[in-house]
């Protein structure tokens, strides 16, 4: 049996040990930004159900506090925060664009004379397509396990 002289393998333990602490590293991180990224989605849908509350309520009602600039900052706020969410690349889902763009058009688009309607029927389409699309827009993104 020949001799081996373990002296000269003294250093496969640091190795080991280095190389263990890079893939323990990288699962971290990766877990990190899953969850960076489930925050980001669960905020989405938080912000998308009270701009959903909110347009809903300005429309049903004449004394909303609700200011048609707020709506449209709100809007901007739910298409930020989508961009950010689809451009990170674990995240298969694309930008929701068409739905965000049907979404806006649903609670912004009207004709001056329209605001003098309010409050709207509960019935109306408007509120149909506010409800419709924001659901839509929440079902988008699912969480990442």
């Amino acid at each position: 049996m020949p001799n081996i002289d373990l002296d000269d393998y003294k250093w496969v333990p640091w190795v080991l040990i280095i190389a263990g602490w890079f893939v323990g590293r990288y699962f971290s991180l990766s877990a990190s930004k899953k969850s960076e990224i489930n925050n980001k989605i669960r905020d989405f849908k938080s912000l998308v159900q009270e701009l959903e509350v909110e347009a809903v309520n300005f429309w049903l009602q004449t004394d909303s506090i609700i200011l048609q600039i707020q709506l449209t900052a709100k809007l901007g706020r739910v298409s930020n925060l989508a961009n950010e969410i689809s451009s990170v690349d674990i995240v298969n889902e694309d930008f929701p664009s068409d739905s965000i763009k049907k979404l806006r058009q649903a609670i912004t688009k009207y004709k001056t004379s329209e605001l003098n309607l309010r409050p709207i029927s509960s019935v109306d389409e408007r509120l149909f397509n506010i409800v419709n699309y924001s659901n839509s827009l929440q079902k988008h993104f699912s969480t990442i396990v």
